[in-house]
């Protein structure tokens, strides 16, 4: 004889779905700098994004000498790179790459 599988009356429903910005807004925080080409740092410091822990010191050491005329005349892009170069190349020689502080 067959034995009678129980049918469960009440079944949980799956669970919704998370958002998917809000997760990439949390992975963002946590990848590792990109070695990016130069016009994508100088578009960063215009648009008034930071640039630490986002870009690699090779990528920003190349976007120093990319930087158009209008943006260093109107910006202080080429200052806020070197600055963040510089932090890049502390940060590579102390070993924590990617993991950016202020002094």
């Amino acid at each position: 004889p067959a034995r009678a599988v129980p049918v469960r009356a009440h079944v949980r429903p799956p669970a919704p779905a998370r958002p998917v910005q809000a997760a990439g807004a949390q992975a963002s925080s946590l990848r590792a700098p990109r070695d990016a080409d130069p016009a994508a740092v100088v578009r960063a410091c215009v648009a008034g994004r930071p640039l630490d822990g986002r870009f690699t010191a090779a990528a920003l050491g190349r976007a120093v000498h990319h930087i158009p005329d209008d943006v260093a005349q109107y910006l202080d892009c080429r200052g806020a790179i070197q600055r963040a170069w510089m932090r890049a190349q502390a940060s590579d020689a102390r070993g924590r790459r990617g993991t950016l502080r202020p002094w």
